[in-house]
């Protein structure tokens, strides 16, 4: 049986994968598409240097968790384009399925390290300036 401690790095060598996941956006300077690994440090980034912006009273860490973690899920299912051909049903079901592989590496019942899905446990204040905050990064 794996300690804690081999199944988190079991995990932490899971999502180095998420470096070879290639979004639909382009980098800033336009010169490729990035990877799901830049896109979720750039969109923690926004958060922590712009937190001071959020619309109402906000919590700066577990946003910054929500969306280094929801993300994950993208080692197996890929980027779903904002405006793509599949379901968001379709979309949700994948994204629930991968999660439920990825995070059942760290623990087999409900895993307080899962951030995926967590919008729908989250303050809504909270879940807004996730998808504002993506938005934006979407826009810049």
């Amino acid at each position: 049986m794996l300690t804690a401690l081999e199944k988190q790095l079991s995990f932490l060598r899971e999502i180095d994968r998420l470096k070879r996941v290639i979004r639909q956006s382009p980098l800033l300077d336009k010169s490729r598409k990035e990877n799901s690994a830049e896109h979720s440090l750039h969109l923690a980034m926004y958060d922590l240097i712009l937190s001071e912006y959020a619309i109402g009273q906000v919590d700066p860490n577990r946003i910054i968790r929500m969306l280094l973690m929801h993300d994950m899920v993208e080692i197996d299912v890929g980027d779903f384009p904002t405006r793509g051909t599949s379901s968001s049903e379709e979309q949700a079901r994948l994204e629930v399925e991968a999660a439920h592989r990825l995070f059942g590496q760290l623990c087999a019942d409900a895993c307080p390290h899962s951030g995926h899905g967590a919008h729908s446990q989250s303050p809504p204040r909270d879940t807004f300036n996730c998808r504002e905050l993506s938005h934006l990064h979407a826009n810049a």
